[in-house]
């Protein structure tokens, strides 16, 4: 974690107790999995061209080992009470809702049953590593064990999952699906075991959450410093990218919420955004450049020095074409903002960043900001909270979120000038 200079803040924000109309909604987080599951099973079943897909899978199953296909379609039809595998392969012959209520009750109850996901994570590793042995490691298990918990999902689902060649395994079609909504399922129960175990005190529990690079370079950490040292039992994971990457990630429910700039994002009635404070943005150079010793400056002066920045947006962009007359105005592109800043402070090259991350460097003489006289800069951060519209927050998510909203945060970190 960035460890930002300036005094703590933790003494100067009150502390957030949860309100009435945002007390933890645990049902939610419920209702929400369970309408993933149920994703699951509509679009396995109900999908013309998956249907089509699914079938084509079977038929080269069953030439290939129709008898253990056939026991393990039997088994299945004895049993509804084998956790996540059931809950998937119980979707295989049901009949639409409308059309037969007792089967659609038939997979409620399976699903109201699901008590073990171990199989499901057991193949996610395995796609993400792609190899047996690392997967293995990974979810700390033994090679053969890893490879029957596979089999078995696989026998479950009729179907075959992965291919096995020497170099370790591919996805088939219908693994490649089934991990798609796997992800979803196994975030789903980790959101909903989280807001369980953060009721009542925020004693326990997991807070995924993202940050563009800019929030990230000292917004961020002042607020989770804070968070932790108030809610020290909750594990924080945090990602660092670029807001299309923290937007596939949020959709993809890999991070709860994140904070990076918004303004591309907006119009996306999947999402929820709320704004933060806005600053200026600058240039700036190591504090030794041979630009600061130029008078007057000029624009043309600084198209003799490369330019670095993070991913720009198109704005942004837009601007940077208009003062360089170049299509691509960044010599450099980097979305890791320290970074850049220790490439700037340590080179000739130039870059530009909000006032409020380079603001403590400047007035330590860490860097320096360039001037152009008769030039204004219109760009300015656009920062934004980002999370799924019509989703619940887990109390954690949700305690943050009121941390970055109170302007005492951006007032305490801000320094003047």
């Amino acid at each position: 974690m960035i460890s930002p200079s300036g005094a703590s803040i933790a003494t100067t924000l009150p502390s957030c107790q949860p309100t009435a109309d945002r007390r933890p909604d645990v049902v939610g987080h419920l209702v929400q999995f369970l309408g993933e599951v149920r994703g699951v099973l509509l679009q396995l079943r109900v999908d013309a061209r998956l249907d089509a897909l699914v079938g084509q899978l079977r038929q080269g199953g069953k030439r290939q080992g129709g008898g253990q296909q056939q026991a393990a379609e039997s088994a299945g039809e004895q049993s509804h009470g084998h956790g996540s595998l059931q809950l998937l392969s119980c979707c295989a012959d049901w009949p639409s809702p409308a059309n037969n209520s007792n089967a659609f009750q038939s997979t409620l109850k399976c699903i109201a049953r699901m008590n073990d996901l171990r199989q499901l994570r057991h193949f996610v590793a395995l796609a993400e590593h792609g190899h047996f042995a690392r997967a293995a490691e990974a979810v700390h298990l033994s090679q053969p064990a890893l490879s029957r918990s596979i089999q078995a999902l696989e026998a479950s689902l009729g179907c075959l999952l992965v291919d096995r060649h020497s170099r370790g395994i591919s996805l088939t079609a219908h693994g490649r699906l089934v991990l798609e909504h796997a992800r979803r399922l196994l975030a789903g129960s980790q959101a909903l075991s989280n807001a369980v175990g953060q009721l009542g005190n925020l004693a326990s529990g997991e807070l995924r959450l993202g940050a563009g690079p800019y929030p990230a370079a000292r917004l961020v950490p002042r607020a989770l410093g804070v968070f932790a040292e108030r809610h020290p039992g909750v594990r924080l994971q945090l990602l660092i990218d670029n807001w299309q990457q923290l937007h596939q990630r949020l959709l993809d429910d890999q991070i709860e919420i994140f904070v990076a700039d918004s303004r591309e994002l907006e119009g996306d009635a999947r999402l929820r955004i709320e704004p933060l404070p806005s600053h200026p943005g600058v240039l700036f150079c190591n504090p030794d450049h041979p630009l600061l010793r130029r008078q007057p400056l000029r624009v043309e002066d600084l198209l003799d020095y490369p330019l670095a920045g993070t991913q720009l947006p198109a704005q942004v962009a837009a601007e940077l074409r208009r003062m360089s007359g170049r299509e691509q105005p960044l010599s450099i592109e980097c979305d890791n903002f320290m970074v850049l800043k220790e490439l700037v402070a340590h080179s000739s090259v130039l870059s530009m960043a909000p006032w409020d991350v380079v603001a403590a460097d400047v007035a330590a003489g860490r860097l320096a900001v360039l001037q152009l006289p008769g030039e204004r800069l219109t760009a300015h951060s656009a920062y934004g909270i980002v999370s799924r519209a019509g989703h619940s927050l887990s109390p954690g998510a949700e305690r943050f979120r009121q941390l970055l909203l109170d302007p005492r945060l951006d007032a305490a970190m801000t320094p003047s000038g």
